[in-house]
């Protein structure tokens, strides 16, 4: 399954590029104002999980902007976070109901508050820690969710 990830990077790269070039704008720049991020996801819950591929940029205005693809390269869902909220765009149908919609908006809100501090914390219902190996372990402890987020060791 990780086998195809830089076959489905090169195409994202490729339409990425050619959007680009019809808006004007060139990779240098949007590489000087954005920095990209890729993790390895693994959501578990209640005997179910769900992997994939998290791609988050964060932008010079300290706002992040990310999707979560599986191994097959759909799109679970993509988000925006902005002053500490979460917005979700484009939820695969299974996770579109508003009870999923609203813990997964508090849990990447938790998660991206935390993220970028790198320190270990908890709250009544959620905690977020981080291993040695620079993975980010997150779970909410009411609804008995965990999130791990291994980075990808990419070639630069």
């Amino acid at each position: 399954m990780i086998k195809y990830f830089s076959l489905i990077s090169f195409c994202l790269l490729f339409f990425q590029t050619a959007c680009m070039a019809n808006s004007g704008l060139s990779m240098e720049n949007l590489m000087d104002s954005t920095q990209c991020e890729e993790y390895n996801l693994r959501m578990q819950f209640r005997g179910h999980e769900i992997t994939g591929i998290c791609v988050i940029n964060k932008t010079n205005d300290s706002n992040l902007v990310g999707t979560v693809i599986n191994e097959f390269g759909m799109k679970a869902f993509d988000f925006v976070y902005s002053n500490g909220k979460i917005k979700l765009i484009n939820i695969i149908s299974f996770l579109d109901k508003w009870y999923i919609r609203k813990v997964l908006k508090k849990d990447l809100s938790f998660i991206f508050t935390y993220m970028p501090k790198g320190i270990d914390f908890e709250r009544k219902y959620r905690r977020i820690s981080f291993k040695e190996n620079g993975e980010v372990e997150a779970v909410n402890k009411k609804f008995v969710i965990i999130y791990s987020f291994i980075p990808l060791k990419g070639e630069s």
